[in-house]
């Protein structure tokens, strides 16, 4: 479940204190110089190891970073950059940074780290994630159009305000104990890589992605997504992962009660059996006879017929809508307590 991100446990290795150094680093003396010489190396495309070679035969760089990974508490303000081919960010330790108003595009993030990092209007198109990690970041509108996450990406205790991930794949669960608001949206899951990657998603990986996706919106209480990702969900299960007895007896608690999120499956169900019946009594009896005897022996308004064997469908009819009635009250307060 999602805690919220100034409750979260700081990081054993206490960096969580230095987030005032580690952001007043770049803004003066030393810092602010190396600052610009890193922004344009990321104006330039970054690339596997790009600052290896300086911050090893430079001093400037050495007095603020500890290694040639470390960009934490930097910002990243109104950039909009198509990148090169090549590992772009490997290894890099976004911590504690911040990105604003900037569009990064084909840019790649191999074994990069953002803990406790902000988004904001930012977005990402056409970028590549591997063993990309995000801990504890906020992201306000923020949109991921037609991004690859292969190899072990998550977003964990991550928060999404008025965000979008449209035509992403992913090949297993992204999100872990997130949240999303009523605003952020999910939109069309690639079974395939937008990137050219020897992997597609395997059925059986679907159910914990939707999990994923309905815990998120259940922790920011959207409930309407939380229920449709809850259908997904146990759909997916029913299709994928049961067999035999179970697999047909989810298939029937599908198609009459939508796994318990949907009243319409069983009002659909209802006049099913109202049409069935219906049909039954129109063998003797005129149309609008057949009409009302149907709709009050399901409703258990009407008279018992006597004449045999239409007593019986009578009886039939009025125990299943009985039956009927029952399992709708107990969907719509599923639905009501489940929001409560």
């Amino acid at each position: 479940m999602f805690r919220p991100i100034h409750l979260l446990p700081k990081p054993i290795n206490s960096d969580f204190d230095k987030i005032s150094e580690y952001k007043e680093r770049w803004e003066k003396g030393h810092g602010e110089k190396c600052y610009d010489f890193v922004i344009n190396k990321i104006k330039k495309g970054g690339g596997e190891d790009f600052l290896q070679w300086d911050y090893q035969q430079g001093q400037d760089l050495k007095h603020i970073m500890k290694d040639e990974w470390d960009l934490k508490g930097i910002k990243i303000w109104q950039l909009d950059i198509d990148f090169p081919k090549g590992d772009n960010f490997e290894g890099i330790d976004f911590s504690f940074a911040e990105f604003w108003h900037s569009r990064f595009k084909s840019a790649t993030f191999p074994s990069t780290y953002f803990e406790f990092s902000k988004f904001y209007n930012f977005k990402f198109e056409d970028c590549l994630f591997s063993f990309a990690n995000f801990y504890g970041v906020k992201f306000e509108k923020v949109k991921f159009k037609n991004c690859t996450f292969v190899e072990h990406n998550s977003f964990n205790n991550c928060e999404f305000i008025d965000c979008e991930f449209d035509n992403f794949f992913t090949a297993g669960n992204l999100f872990i104990d997130c949240l999303f608001d009523v605003n952020t949206q999910v939109k069309n899951i690639s079974f395939k890589p937008i990137h050219k990657f020897k992997v597609e998603l395997e059925n059986s990986n679907l159910p914990n992605i939707y999990k994923g996706i309905k815990n998120s919106y259940l922790s920011g209480q959207v409930f309407d997504k939380y229920r449709e990702y809850f259908f997904k969900q146990k759909r997916s299960e029913t299709r994928y992962l049961k067999r035999g007895i179970k697999k047909l007896g989810s298939y029937f608690l599908e198609n009459l009660t939508g796994y318990g999120v949907r009243p319409t499956a069983v009002l659909s169900f209802m006049f099913l059996i109202i049409s069935f019946f219906f049909l039954g009594f129109l063998t003797k009896y005129s149309v609008s006879e057949s009409i009302i005897m149907s709709i009050g022996a399901f409703t258990s308004s009407g008279n018992i017929l006597e004449t045999y064997p239409y007593n019986y469908l009578y009886v039939i009819e009025s125990f299943l809508g009985i039956g009927l009635f029952a399992l709708l009250i107990t969907v719509l307060a599923n639905i009501w307590f489940s929001e409560k």
